[in-house]
C-alpha cells in the first residue's frame, strides 16, 4: 500500500509562487525576443530558413530565391543591410516580440506584388537608373513596371529557438 499525503497549507503556498512567477515573465521574454532578433539575423545570413508553410513562424532549410534581375554585390536581401539592421527585439511582461519598422518589409518577407508606379527624386535631386545594357541615365521621375516581388521569409522563428523559449519560462516559474 502506498500513502500519499499533500500538505495542503504548502501546496497552496507553492502553487501561489508558481501563478506569480507565471503573470510577470519580463526578465524571460527579454531573453526569448533577443534571441529571436539573433535567429532573424542568422536568417538574413544563411539566406532563409524556412519550412515552406506560409503560415509558419517555424523555420525549415529551404534558401531564398537569388535576385536575378540584380548584378549588385551582397546576398539576397543583403545589399545596404537596411533590412537586417531594422530588426529590433521588444518585450513585455508576456510576449516577446522581433520586428522591423520599414514599411517594406512585409512585402519581402511574404511576397506579392508592387503595382505600377511613378518614383520622384527627393530633394531636387536625380535618379540613377542603370540599364541591363549598363548605360547610366539620370532623370528626374521615372515609371516603374509593376513587380512580382517573391517570397523571402526572414521573420520565422527556429525550432531551437522555440525550445530555448519554453526552457527560459520553465526556469522563471520554477526560480524559488
Amino acid at each position: 500500500m502506498i500513502n500519499c499525503k499533500i500538505d495542503e497549507k504548502q501546496a497552496k503556498i507553492v502553487l501561489s509562487g508558481i501563478k506569480s512567477r507565471g503573470e510577470n515573465l519580463t526578465m524571460s521574454m527579454k531573453d526569448i525576443a533577443n534571441n529571436l532578433k539573433n535567429s532573424v539575423t542568422q536568417n538574413f545570413e544563411e539566406g532563409g530558413r524556412w519550412s515552406g508553410d506560409p503560415k509558419s513562424l517555424i523555420g525549415g532549410s529551404k534558401k531564398w530565391e537569388p535576385n536575378h534581375y540584380k548584378k549588385k554585390k551582397g546576398t539576397v536581401l543583403i545589399t545596404t543591410h537596411n533590412l537586417q539592421n531594422s530588426i529590433f527585439p521588444k518585450s513585455t511582461k508576456n510576449e516577446a516580440i522581433v520586428y522591423s519598422g520599414l514599411n517594406y518589409a512585409t512585402i519581402h518577407n511574404f511576397g506579392g506584388t508592387i503595382p505600377a508606379h511613378k518614383i520622384t527624386a527627393r530633394n531636387g535631386k536625380a535618379l540613377k537608373i542603370t540599364l541591363p545594357s549598363g548605360q547610366i541615365l539620370f532623370r528626374k521621375s521615372a515609371n516603374m513596371p509593376e513587380k512580382n516581388i517573391p517570397a523571402r521569409p526572414f521573420m520565422v522563428a527556429q525550432p531551437e529557438d522555440i525550445e530555448y523559449a519554453k526552457e527560459v519560462i520553465l526556469e522563471h516559474i520554477k526560480k524559488d
